[in-house]
């Protein structure tokens, strides 16, 4: 399917579909290699903030499956800068579940409560009803 894909507009999402199979099926090595393929092509083409935030998420979320946690929080922020600047709801909200997670995964409570309450309010404004009864699910995971 890449090789079809190549030189296409929509090859970025090929990519990216492709990393988040391999990260599903728990190859968190090769969704990297994905990703970070996918990054230099958003780059190349010059592609807008939405497009990093998005895939600057998946970046985090191989790496910290990866252990590579300094590399994990760092792409984080980064995708946290751009998420601002695109104003996209749901991809905030989930930078600040996955910011949750990390915290949770620090047992960090605290920091893990304010990340999961900022993804309940984006995810609110983007009407995901669904993504919020997640989030509802892990704030009360915290207070166990």
């Amino acid at each position: 399917m890449c090789q079809a894909a190549k030189g296409e507009a929509d090859e970025h999402r090929y990519l990216h579909q492709l990393g988040m199979v391999e990260r599903e099926a728990g190859d968190h090595a090769a969704a990297l290699a994905l990703f970070e393929q996918e990054r230099k092509l958003i780059e190349r083409q010059g592609l807008g903030p939405l497009e990093c935030a998005v895939n600057g998420y998946e970046l985090a979320l191989s790496r910290h499956a990866l252990g590579q946690e300094r590399e994990a929080h760092a792409a984080l922020a980064d995708a946290f800068a751009e998420a601002v600047t695109a104003d996209d709801a749901t991809t905030l909200g989930c930078l600040w579940r996955l910011a949750g997670d990390f915290a949770r995964a620090d047992d960090n409570a605290e920091a893990a409560q304010d990340a999961y309450t900022h993804a309940r309010t984006h995810f609110a404004a983007a009407e995901d009803t669904a993504a919020v009864e997640e989030i509802q699910g892990r704030l009360a995971g915290l207070e166990r």
